[in-house]
């Protein structure tokens, strides 16, 4: 199925697969790639929500995936992941998604549980849950 240029593959419940084209408005901007809203409807996203997923293979961790308007839905995409896979503005890719687990990382859970500061973060774990590296770093600069 053809969505606005975009290929839709194998779409699951759990798991988006699409051909995308990798974009970017300006050189010092991140890229990014279009999710159309059909390819994740069955998803029933009323909000920006944390995915997991893989760029041609290439795991690009857990991203925001951000509603662009009613047809389309976009994710940023780091500069290492597209040096890693080779690729750039213009280029066609395959990503395939799925929503990120609500689970604390491993790593955000092992620092509550080893720092006995970080203990009484534990109520912050749903501001912590979308796995922002922002927001681990900030926890780690008060403890």
């Amino acid at each position: 199925m053809r969505l606005l240029g975009i290929l839709l593959r194998e779409t699951s419940v759990d798991t988006v697969n699409l051909d995308v084209v990798i974009e970017r408005k300006h050189a010092e901007m991140p890229a990014f790639v279009v999710v159309p809203a059909a390819g994740v409807a069955a998803w029933a996203l009323r909000a920006t929500t944390t995915v997991e997923g893989t760029l041609d293979g290439v795991p690009i961790g857990r991203r925001s995936l951000q509603r662009w308007d009613d047809d389309r839905w976009f994710i940023e995409l780091r500069r290492g992941v597209l040096e890693v896979v080779a690729k750039s503005s213009g280029d066609r890719a395959t990503l395939v998604i799925a929503i990120a687990s609500g689970e604390l990382s491993a790593e955000l859970q092992t620092l509550i549980d080893t720092v006995p500061e970080a203990r009484g973060a534990g109520r912050l774990a749903p501001l912590l849950r979308s796995g922002c590296s922002a927001r681990r770093s900030w926890l780690r600069r008060r403890l």
